[in-house]
């Protein structure tokens, strides 16, 4: 039987599927080879029958080339494609649109850097897509935990002088010395990556599968973007609620899958924690903010969209301007208002369907892998992309304040700034390997711990 496996292996080319069609194939052979032996066979006549009917080792191993090469979700590149340029057409009417830079309310022109990388961005973020394409997903879960643990710790030595000294107010902010000010910048620059706890996340999940008392592991991990939620920056807090959402959708996903075993009343209360810690702080920041004049000017300017063409906005004794005139942050959180207020609600409605395609062809095709590392870390990235849309779709049209989910973006057309348009990119780049490899990994797979010799070895060193 094995000389049999060995040789039908020899004809599959891709070597990662080697052990999934190897253990297929035996276990195939086992079952045949049972049978034989119920019908009155031995067990040496009966395995070689059994070896018999799989027929030509050769041939069947050319079938199963074909079977489990590499794959590519074409219908997804297709997609981004075509949006990264409707994106970057419209990107480029925004910057060269006359009516704005002259009479636009909001208009900077020291933000259009923003705009003016757009292709750049967009030109990296593919670039990084293709190479967690061509990056094995496993990997990330080889080193997701002492990557988090490297990051986590990094961001608290940075963070805590700050917030023991000058948050205490043992310091004033005009007296806090250099080292501490670069060790803020350190701690910002961090908190901006806190996206790779997402894909990470996956991973330790299943590092702590059927091990136990690790769901209180697992949930230390998810306080990391809580903590940011009740006592972080406002700037970064809408971020990290979407972060938290991903990582209790992975976690409950795991559960189901019976990575951790846990009572489903334990989960229930788990939600209700998130919802109650959220809501709380959200209350703390609408006491500070409300409601503002830009809310006011905003849903002006949204009733004031039409199906096709320019909006007008109306103010007192006659005053009138185009409507995109007053919208802030055109190439960012409100890319949807000026779309849809100079050009009309179609192209709105045209952008949104395309993201939201792409968004829909990822789950899809994620639901097409048997692996369920792949499940779980495809099931965070794909969640991450469709949040902020949502969040995105409904801040642009008044739904949201500004100030609920600060830096939300609409996936692959707009941002306001370069990481979350890169982002974009990375998280579909992850789905494409796992998609790449949905034929060559079984329902489980064999994770290597970090180790010297490992990391050379995936470097190919």
């Amino acid at each position: 039987m094995e000389e049999y496996i060995k040789k039908l292996l020899e004809q599959v080319r891709f070597e990662k599927a080697h052990k999934a069609i190897g253990d297929e194939i035996r276990a195939h052979i086992e079952d045949q080879a049972e049978a034989n032996i119920s019908e009155g066979m031995d067990k040496e006549t009966a395995e070689k029958r059994a070896v018999e009917d799989m027929g030509d080792p050769v041939e069947t191993g050319i079938a199963l080339d074909k079977v489990h090469r590499p794959q590519m979700a074409w219908g997804v590149i297709v997609a981004v494609l075509a949006v990264a340029i409707v994106g970057a057409i419209f990107q480029f009417l925004l910057r060269n649109d006359q009516v704005l830079i002259k009479d636009g309310q909001y208009y900077n022109p020291d933000r259009n850097y923003i705009v003016n990388n757009f292709f750049s961005y967009t030109i990296m973020g593919i670039c990084l897509m293709l190479l967690f394409y061509f990056l094995d997903f496993t990997v990330i879960a080889k080193y997701s935990r002492i990557i988090g643990i490297v990051w986590a710790s990094g961001y608290l030595i940075t963070s805590l002088p700050d917030a023991l000294l000058i948050n205490t107010g043992v310091l004033t902010f005009k007296q806090t010395p250099f080292g501490i000010g670069i060790l803020n910048e350190i701690a910002w620059r961090l908190s901006d990556k806190m996206l790779i706890l997402v894909p990470l996340y996956a991973g330790i999940l299943y590092e702590y599968k059927e091990r136990k008392k690790t769901f209180s592991k697992a949930l230390l991990w998810i306080f990391i973007p809580v903590f940011y939620i009740y006592f972080g920056d406002y700037l970064i807090r809408g971020d990290a609620t979407i972060i938290a959402i991903c990582m209790l959708a992975e976690l409950t996903v795991a559960i189901m899958k019976g990575w951790i075993k846990l009572q489903k009343k334990v989960l229930v209360h788990l939600y209700g924690g998130f919802i109650i810690i959220t809501s709380l702080s959200y209350g703390r920041m609408f006491k500070c903010y409300g409601d503002s004049v830009q809310e006011e000017i905003l849903k002006k300017v949204v009733d004031s969209i039409y199906l096709f063409g320019s909006g007008i906005y109306y103010g007192h004794d006659g005053f009138q301007k185009p409507s995109s005139c007053f919208i802030d942050r055109p190439f960012g959180t409100y890319f949807l208002t000026y779309i849809s207020s100079t050009y009309g609600a179609f192209w709105g409605i045209v952008i949104i369907a395309i993201v939201v395609g792409i968004i829909v062809l990822g789950f899809m095709n994620l639901f097409k892998s048997k692996n369920q590392l792949g499940h779980v870390m495809g099931m965070g990235c794909m969640m991450w992309l469709a949040v902020n849309t949502i969040v995105n779709v409904f801040t642009a049209f008044g739904v949201f304040p500004e100030w609920f989910f600060v830096g939300a973006f609409l996936p692959f057309v707009s941002t306001d700034n370069s990481d979350s348009l890169i982002y974009a990119y990375a998280a579909l780049g992850i789905l494409l390997s796992i998609y790449k490899y949905k034929d060559a990994y079984s329902q489980d797979v064999e994770i290597e711990r970090f180790g010297i010799r490992n990391l050379l070895k995936d470097l190919n060193l």
